[in-house]
C-alpha cells in the first residue's frame, strides 16, 4: 500500500510541476521578417493603444501565457522577447488577461508587434 501512495505522490508532483509552465508564440503578418534588424527585448516599447507615437508597419501578432499571476512585468517581458524575435520596435494594443485553467491561473499578454517607420 505504501508503494501505491509513493507513486501517487510522485505523479501529483510531476503534474504540479508541469502545470506551472509558460508558453509563448507569434504569428508573422509579413512573409519575411529577416529584413528587420533585431533589437534587444528591453528596447521594445509597449503601448496599450494602437498609437505608437510614430507611423509603423505591423510585423506579427505576439502572445504569451505565464504562470506569473503576481508579476505582470515578467509576462510583459516575455512578450517583448517574442516581439524582438520578429525584429519589432514596439508592441501596440497590448492586453493583459487572467486565464483560468484546470490547474490554476496564468497571466496572458498579447499585442501586435510593429516596426516603426523611419
Amino acid at each position: 500500500m505504501t508503494e501505491f501512495i509513493k507513486r501517487c505522490a510522485l505523479l501529483a508532483l510531476i503534474l504540479c510541476t508541469a502545470a506551472s509552465c509558460s508558453s509563448t508564440g507569434y504569428f508573422h503578418l509579413t512573409g519575411d521578417t529577416s529584413q528587420y534588424a533585431k533589437v534587444k527585448p528591453s528596447e521594445v516599447a509597449v503601448y496599450v493603444t494602437e498609437k505608437a507615437g510614430a507611423p509603423y508597419t505591423p510585423v506579427g501578432s505576439v502572445i504569451v501565457s505565464a504562470d506569473a499571476i503576481n508579476d505582470a512585468n515578467a509576462t510583459v517581458n516575455m512578450l517583448r522577447t517574442e516581439a524582438a524575435r520578429l525584429g519589432a520596435d514596439a508592441i501596440v494594443n497590448m492586453k493583459l488577461k487572467i486565464a483560468y485553467g484546470v490547474w490554476g491561473r496564468s497571466l496572458e499578454a498579447s499585442g501586435m508587434a510593429v516596426k516603426l517607420n523611419d
